[in-house]
């Protein structure tokens, strides 16, 4: 059930509240705050000239605004307050953090992961504890130019809770929309957004099988409509503008080459789809699992051909994708939470080149996915003493990997 009633819902002493989320997510990285800019956060944010005040940083037209600039507004804002001092831009990730952190946790208490809400409670605070102590959220977090993926997360977070309003009372499709576009200015992770509705809405209507709804159901209907409708408007504008359809090419310069990236100058659409294919479960998924050899940039040689071992990463891909698809079918929360993992890769590892073959920094948003299906599946286990311990020793662990990557 999307929205469960009122007797089904977890006592508010029982929740999770927000501050002690903010206390424990502080803690591995409290020795970070202090820490100089580094790497590309010199070049992208000290040595910007077009940070160096409020209005410079204003995207200048749609292109400016899709090419990340709502989160490079928030870079100018806070060199005009609070100068270049990076304490004050770590706070920012570590408290936006949090809150895709909470807003998880919110999102995770909507999808079924079981048959009472005390148990739905404990494998939401799973998800949103892993989610904020795993170490490959600090590519993002304490690497202060991965804003951009933070962002991005929560917009989309907050859209799908906003369309979870939707569903249920039919009001809140504006919202879904301006956060979606507020999403795509800050990273093209938001372009998950649309399956993740779709697997949303399909959940939904599972769960009101069993159920009435106070709301009317033509408002309702209105609502899902106005939603889809704007979401689609804004991904269409976000590919118009980001491929310069409707600009005049320079003079002497074939169309498809003043189009092509640099990226696809080295490698090609399909090279691109090959190598990812072995980066998405040996990279991504392989060091989620097991934090080991993390690195923000990964050195990973491009997959020329469809050898053996490419070939069966991709049909094992297809496999996971075609298995969270009929889980998803039979209304289970593992199956949209796989739908989520692979959806949110879709947008930096598929067939648009990037000049970087793996990075971290584009795994956050899967992470919280992978996050919460770790917990459906840990959900499954007997809630026992040794239960909790286990689970304990887990997030203590990775809350001292991430803080001993943070001090690297």
């Amino acid at each position: 059930m999307l929205a469960p009633s009122a007797s089904r819902l977890p006592p508010p002493e029982k929740r999770l509240s927000f501050l002690w989320l903010l206390v424990v997510a502080f803690a591995p990285y409290a020795l970070t705050l202090w820490v100089p800019f580094h790497f590309d956060d010199l070049s992208h944010i000290v040595g910007n000239a077009g940070l160096e005040n409020i209005r410079e940083g204003l995207p200048g037209d749609l292109k400016g605004f899709f090419v990340r600039g709502a989160s490079n507004l928030t870079y100018a804002v806070q060199r005009q307050v609070w100068g270049e001092d990076p304490y004050a831009f770590r706070v920012f990730n570590v408290f936006l953090h949090v809150v895709n952190a909470w807003m998880l946790y919110r999102l995770f208490l909507r999808i079924p992961a079981g048959r009472d809400g005390n148990g739905t409670l404990r494998a939401a605070r799973i998800a949103a504890l892993l989610f904020l102590l795993h170490p490959m959220a600090t590519g993002s977090v304490t690497y202060i130019s991965g804003r951009h993926g933070l962002m991005s997360a929560a917009f989309i977070l907050g859209a799908l809770l906003a369309f979870g309003e939707v569903l249920n009372r039919g009001t809140g499709a504006v919202r879904v929309i301006v956060l979606f576009l507020l999403g795509l200015g800050c990273k093209e992770d938001a372009l998950a957004l649309p399956v993740l509705m779709g697997g949303l809405q399909w959940m939904a209507r599972r769960g009101d099988a069993g159920r009435e709804s106070d709301a009317d159901p033509v408002r309702r209907a209105k609502g899902r409509r106005a939603a889809w409708i704007g979401v689609f408007a804004a991904a269409a504008l976000f590919w118009v503008v980001r491929l310069d359809l409707f600009v005049d090419d320079p003079p002497d310069v074939p169309v498809r080459e003043w189009q092509v990236t640099e990226a696809e100058r080295i490698y090609g659409r399909f090279d691109y789809l090959r190598t990812q294919c072995w980066v998405v479960p040996n990279v991504y998924l392989a060091r989620w699992i097991l934090p080991a050899n993390l690195s923000i940039d990964l050195d990973v040689a491009p997959r020329w051909s469809w050898d053996l071992e490419t070939l069966f990463w991709a049909l094992a891909l297809m496999a996971a994708a075609a298995a969270s698809a009929r889980a998803l079918a039979r209304g289970s929360g593992a199956g949209f939470w796989g739908l989520w993992v692979l959806a949110a890769l879709v947008p930096s590892s598929s067939l648009q080149p990037l000049e970087d073959l793996a990075s971290e920094t584009r795994t956050y948003l899967a992470s919280a996915g992978l996050a919460a299906l770790a917990a459906v599946g840990l959900f499954a286990l007997p809630d026992s003493s040794r239960f909790r311990m286990g689970i304990g020793g887990i997030l203590a662990c990775l809350g001292i990997l991430s803080a001993a990557r943070n001090l690297e």
